[in-house]
């Protein structure tokens, strides 16, 4: 019983000064700024109550609010686990002003007992507006199959997109002068994870012409397909696009492995790349 009359007393008296902390509000910020006070605790029972006030610049439409315990006085601060016992403005904040924070400490006062405790509120993960912006994008593509194109697409959170990839090169048909390309066209969805990593995941249809030359330099580069060639042999294509898009403000770059599926006869292994726009 002594011990948890040590306990409160030194509870109490750190709430009168505040855990050493003063209640001063936000400081005015820039629009890509957020600005954050002092903790303010007071103690109402088991309960301790944690204020502050936050104010957030124009750009500014979230940040992730942590609560940040140190039993040495301040030195050290550890993250209080966000739990039943934890509640009020903590985690996802979108609006700026008073804010509150709960933290049920009965279960832990015993370990808690003659330590020097004090509290801060710690902001991370700010989230702008134009962070949240859906965007357009086009890009110029090509991959190791020597084939080469455009994607274009639209993305939020989520989004798609539609490639068009072709050889551009002529291949004479065995029965007169029909001139044949390689091409392929594809379409998927693609995420934001962030403002700058955007994977995306696709499929398709194509075609391709193979003569032996062309046949030749695929089996050298990817492997041999288990079937006979005649000259200018017409395979039918599912091309599949797993890859992400890198944005640079706003340029974009993506990368890719791009396995090309030839119906009943084998895989050949291909990687794209592209480099593009967003607006």
């Amino acid at each position: 019983m002594k011990r948890f009359a040590i306990y409160w007393a030194v509870l109490t008296l750190l709430s009168a000064f505040s855990l050493t902390l003063s209640a001063q509000g936000a400081e005015q910020v820039g629009k890509n700024e957020i600005a954050i006070s002092d903790a303010w605790v007071s103690r109402e029972g088991r309960t301790l109550i944690i204020d502050y006030d936050i104010n957030m610049g124009g750009s500014i439409i979230s940040c992730d609010v942590a609560l940040m315990m140190s039993v040495d006085g301040g030195h050290t601060f550890s993250p209080v686990a966000v739990t039943e016992k934890v509640k009020g403005d903590v985690g996802r904040i979108t609006t700026s002003g008073q804010k509150q924070i709960t933290y049920d400490i009965d279960s832990i006062k015993e370990s808690l007992a003659g330590k020097k405790l004090a509290f801060k509120v710690q902001v991370k993960n700010k989230k702008k507006v134009q962070d949240d912006k859906g965007r357009v994008f086009i890009m110029g593509t090509g991959s190791t199959l020597k084939m080469f194109g455009l994607k274009a697409g639209y993305v939020k959170k989520f989004g798609g997109y539609v490639s068009y990839k072709d050889s551009f090169t002529n291949y004479w048909n065995t029965g007169g002068f029909n001139m044949l390309s390689n091409f392929s066209v594809t379409g998927g969805v693609v995420m934001r994870v962030n403002s700058w990593l955007y994977p995306y995941i696709g499929a398709g249809g194509g075609q391709l012409f193979l003569d032996d030359p062309y046949l030749r330099d695929y089996i050298d580069k990817y492997g041999v397909f288990p079937v006979d060639y005649r000259f200018d042999k017409e395979l039918t294509l599912v091309p599949i696009e797993i890859g992400s898009i890198f944005r640079i403000g706003q340029f974009m770059l993506s990368a890719a492995v791009e396995p090309v599926i030839v119906l009943n006869k084998g895989v050949l292994c291909t990687f794209g790349f592209g480099v593009g726009f967003c607006f």
